[in-house]
Protein backbone atom coordinates (compact mmCIF):
# COMPACT_ATOMS: atom_id res chain seq x y z
CA UNK A 1 0.00 0.00 0.00
CA UNK A 2 1.17 3.54 -0.52
CA UNK A 3 0.62 7.14 -1.45
CA UNK A 4 0.52 8.35 -5.06
CA UNK A 5 1.12 12.00 -5.95
CA UNK A 6 -1.38 11.94 -8.84
CA UNK A 7 -4.33 11.23 -6.56
CA UNK A 8 -3.83 14.54 -4.76
CA UNK A 9 -1.83 16.86 -7.01
CA UNK A 10 -2.02 15.75 -10.65
CA UNK A 11 0.44 18.32 -12.06
CA UNK A 12 -0.60 21.13 -9.72
CA UNK A 13 2.04 22.26 -7.22
CA UNK A 14 3.97 18.98 -7.24
CA UNK A 15 7.53 19.52 -6.06
CA UNK A 16 10.24 18.01 -3.89
CA UNK A 17 8.98 19.72 -0.73
CA UNK A 18 5.51 18.22 -1.21
CA UNK A 19 7.08 14.76 -1.32
CA UNK A 20 9.27 15.43 1.72
CA UNK A 21 6.29 16.79 3.66
CA UNK A 22 4.21 13.76 2.68
CA UNK A 23 6.91 11.39 3.94
CA UNK A 24 7.02 13.30 7.24
CA UNK A 25 3.22 13.16 7.59
CA UNK A 26 3.08 9.43 6.88
CA UNK A 27 5.69 8.89 9.59
CA UNK A 28 3.99 11.31 12.02
CA UNK A 29 0.64 9.58 11.63
CA UNK A 30 2.36 6.17 11.74
CA UNK A 31 0.66 5.16 8.53
CA UNK A 32 3.77 3.18 7.67
CA UNK A 33 2.92 0.90 10.60
CA UNK A 34 -0.48 0.29 9.01
CA UNK A 35 1.00 -0.79 5.68
CA UNK A 36 1.73 2.43 3.81
CA UNK A 37 5.17 1.57 2.48
CA UNK A 38 5.35 3.28 -0.90
CA UNK A 39 5.72 6.88 -1.98
CA UNK A 40 4.85 6.89 -5.68
CA UNK A 41 5.63 9.98 -7.69
CA UNK A 42 3.46 9.91 -10.75
CA UNK A 43 3.62 12.23 -13.74
CA UNK A 44 4.84 15.85 -13.78
CA UNK A 45 8.20 15.46 -12.04
CA UNK A 46 10.30 15.44 -15.19
CA UNK A 47 11.77 18.23 -17.29
CA UNK A 48 10.19 18.92 -20.67
CA UNK A 49 13.37 17.87 -22.49
CA UNK A 50 15.62 14.86 -22.02
CA UNK A 51 19.40 15.07 -21.90
CA UNK A 52 21.54 14.60 -25.01
CA UNK A 53 21.56 10.82 -24.48
CA UNK A 54 17.78 10.63 -24.16
CA UNK A 55 17.66 10.22 -20.38
CA UNK A 56 14.76 11.68 -18.46
CA UNK A 57 15.74 14.55 -16.18
CA UNK A 58 14.01 15.94 -13.12
CA UNK A 59 12.47 19.38 -13.57
CA UNK A 60 15.16 21.71 -12.20
CA UNK A 61 12.57 24.15 -10.85
CA UNK A 62 10.39 21.71 -8.92
CA UNK A 63 13.01 19.07 -8.07
CA UNK A 64 16.23 21.14 -7.95
CA UNK A 65 18.28 18.46 -6.17
CA UNK A 66 17.06 15.74 -8.54
CA UNK A 67 15.18 12.55 -7.87
CA UNK A 68 18.02 10.73 -6.13
CA UNK A 69 17.95 13.29 -3.31
CA UNK A 70 14.19 12.83 -2.94
CA UNK A 71 14.58 9.05 -3.06
CA UNK A 72 17.28 9.19 -0.40
CA UNK A 73 14.90 10.99 1.98
CA UNK A 74 12.15 8.48 1.27
CA UNK A 75 14.51 5.56 1.92
CA UNK A 76 16.01 7.16 5.05
CA UNK A 77 12.49 7.11 6.46
CA UNK A 78 12.11 3.40 5.81
CA UNK A 79 9.73 3.80 2.88
CA UNK A 80 9.95 2.56 -0.70
CA UNK A 81 10.09 4.82 -3.75
CA UNK A 82 8.14 4.41 -6.96
CA UNK A 83 8.42 6.78 -9.87
CA UNK A 84 6.50 7.10 -13.12
CA UNK A 85 8.31 7.31 -16.41
CA UNK A 86 7.54 6.67 -20.04
CA UNK A 87 9.54 4.86 -22.70
CA UNK A 88 8.09 7.25 -25.25
CA UNK A 89 9.16 10.78 -25.97
CA UNK A 90 6.31 12.25 -23.94
CA UNK A 91 4.34 11.27 -20.84
CA UNK A 92 0.98 9.57 -21.05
Amino acid sequence: MGWNSWNKFHCDDLNAQVIIDTVAKIKELELDLLGYKYINIDDCWMAKERDQDGHILADPETFPQGMKAVGDIIHQNGLLFGIYSSAGTMTC
